[in-house]
């Protein structure tokens, strides 16, 4: 019971922290970089670029991080549980 807690409240809070960074923060650094691209050259556009690439890997890290929380909350469960033939 302690592990679905853990693991419920981890999986929470790493859910809540993603939702409020693409709500709040990144549409407003998305825009600020799309419109400094528009009147910057090359170094603008890389910096969007890069900007894209990070955005995309909060959802990547988002769920690593609720994979190894369930992997060690509930690997050693499993490993207990007998399998039946």
């Amino acid at each position: 019971m302690k592990r679905m807690l853990v693991f419920g409240s981890v999986a929470a809070v790493v859910w809540t922290a993603e939702n409020l960074w693409l709500a709040a923060r990144q549409p407003q650094i998305a825009s600020a970089l799309a419109v400094h691209q528009l009147n910057g050259g090359a170094g603008a556009a890389a910096e969007l670029r890069t900007f894209e690439i990070l955005k995309d890997s909060v959802h990547l890290v988002s769920g690593l991080i609720i994979l190894v929380t369930a992997l060690m909350c509930f690997a050693p469960w499993l490993v207990q549980c007998p399998v039946s033939p």
